[in-house]
Parts: C-alpha cells; sequence; structure tokens
C-alpha cells in the first residue's frame, strides 16, 4: 500500500515535470515566435520610412533640377547690370523668388547668392543670411549644373531662433534655353531653398502604422565620437541637433546600431 502511494507520488511529480517542461517550451517557442515577427515587422516599416524619405529627397531635388533657371538669371544679370537704377528689375526677382518658394509649402526661404557667394536677394519675408555652410558646395553645384543637398543644421529663423533646417542649392544659368538637368549658358550664381522640416519630413517620421505606447524612428549622424539626433525623440523633449551621445554607450539604440554596422562594415574589409 505505501509502495504503491510512492508509486503514485512519482508517477504525479514526474507528470507534472513533463507538464512544466511542456509548458516552458511552448513559452519559449511562443515568444521567438512572437520576437521574430516584431524584428519582420520592424524591418518592414524601417524599409518603407526609408523608401520614403529618398522618395521625399528625390522629388525635391528633380522639382527644382527642371526649375528654369534663366528666368532668375537674366533677371539677375539685368539688375546688377543697371545697378541702383534697378529698382523695377529688383522687384521682379524678388517676385521671382517668390514663386519659386511657392513650389513646393516646405519651402520657407529663397536666397540668391551671385557666383563668389556674395548674397545680393531674397524671398519675401526670409530670414537675413550667410554663407559659411555652403562654401564647400558653391563650386561643385556650380561646375555639375545640379542641386545638392545640406545635411541637417541649424538656422536663425525670422525671430533670431536657431531652429532644425535643410537646404538644396541649385545652380543659375544665365541665357539657357531649356529647363532640366543638362546645363547651356553661364553660371550666374545659385539659389539657397530652405525646407522646413517640421511641416512634412518630422511628421512623417513620427507617424507609426501600428498601435504602440514605446516604438519610435529616430534619424542621427555621427561626429566623431558622439551620435547626434537629427529628429524629434518621442520620449525627450530635446530639440532637434541638440541631444548629443558618447558613441560608445550602447544601451543607447543609435549607438547600439551604428557599432553593429561598423563591425559588419570591418569584417568585409
Amino acid at each position: 500500500m505505501v509502495r504503491r502511494r510512492f508509486l503514485y507520488s512519482g508517477l504525479f511529480v514526474l507528470l507534472l515535470a513533463l507538464v512544466l517542461a511542456a509548458g516552458y517550451r511552448l513559452s519559449v517557442d511562443l515568444y521567438r515566435h512572437a520576437h521574430n515577427r516584431a524584428l519582420e515587422s520592424l524591418a518592414t516599416i524601417s524599409a518603407l520610412k526609408a523608401s520614403e524619405l529618398n522618395l521625399w529627397l528625390t522629388e525635391k531635388t528633380d522639382l527644382l533640377d527642371y526649375a528654369p533657371s534663366a528666368l532668375v538669371a537674366d533677371n539677375f544679370e539685368r539688375w546688377r547690370r543697371k545697378g541702383s537704377r534697378a529698382d523695377a528689375e529688383a522687384d521682379a526677382l524678388r517676385l521671382r523668388l517668390d514663386r519659386l518658394k511657392a513650389m513646393s509649402t516646405e519651402f520657407v526661404a529663397v536666397w540668391l547668392f551671385d557666383s563668389t557667394g556674395r548674397f545680393h536677394a531674397a524671398s519675401t519675408g526670409a530670414p537675413a543670411h550667410g554663407l559659411l555652410k555652403y562654401s564647400s558646395l558653391r563650386q561643385r553645384v556650380l561646375a555639375t549644373g545640379r542641386p545638392a543637398l545640406v545635411d541637417f543644421h541649424l538656422e536663425p529663423d525670422a525671430g533670431g531662433t536657431e531652429v532644425p533646417a535643410l537646404s538644396i542649392l541649385v545652380p543659375q544659368f544665365a541665357g539657357e534655353a531649356v529647363a532640366g538637368p543638362r546645363r547651356a549658358g553661364h553660371a550666374v550664381g545659385f539659389l539657397v531653398f530652405r525646407i522646413d522640416p517640421d511641416i512634412h519630413l518630422y511628421p512623417s517620421l513620427q507617424r507609426w502604422p501600428l498601435a504602440s505606447r514605446s516604438a519610435e524612428n529616430l534619424l542621427f549622424r555621427v561626429e566623431g565620437n558622439e551620435i547626434i539626433y537629427l529628429s524629434r525623440l518621442r520620449h525627450d523633449l530635446a530639440a532637434p541637433l541638440t541631444l548629443r551621445q558618447p558613441l560608445g554607450d550602447v544601451s543607447q539604440p543609435a549607438a547600439a546600431v551604428t557599432m553593429v554596422a561598423v563591425r559588419r562594415a570591418s569584417a568585409k574589409i
């Protein structure tokens, strides 16, 4: 009788152990499946956002690449030739800049510089402008005849507050017969189109296709041994381009992703 009880107890313990083991294995399999599904969803969303960004940039550069520059450039040359007697030409030039700015709601200002980098005119309401951050691109856009993007940077708004911006430099050629990427005529300068990322780019990044309390898209770049965040963070009130973190702090997603990319690149060399 006692032996039978021990036998039943042993069988019960063995059965319980088997049930617990099966439950544990099932929970591990379910976790792995959910984890893999989550990674697949994140990869899909990441690819989608990257595609959207690329399309956005292509649309902006193509729009400006095919905008006829001769209208501004010829107007600009007439204005410079007439000097102080060119009030009408100055007004006409500003009107053309206003019309170019109206090509996209994301353009908040347009500036005109000559081929040496000297500022001459701006769209209505545009803040004061300096060319220091564009000097390295000036020769490139004039030589290639193609627009060039200035990556995320800070610029003063009309009130003098530093705000995030992107800019596109567009060369201007006088006597150009047709609009398009193949330029004819002689270069007289270039336009700088300032883009406000708060109008479209940042809201597009912040949109997440699924309900989530923590997921977010990040834009960042590496500067020296630091990560600098280019977009607004969901759980941090710091303004874009003001938050920096050490590249070695792999507890931060941006740093961890960067270090993985560096290791993979090093392994291919």
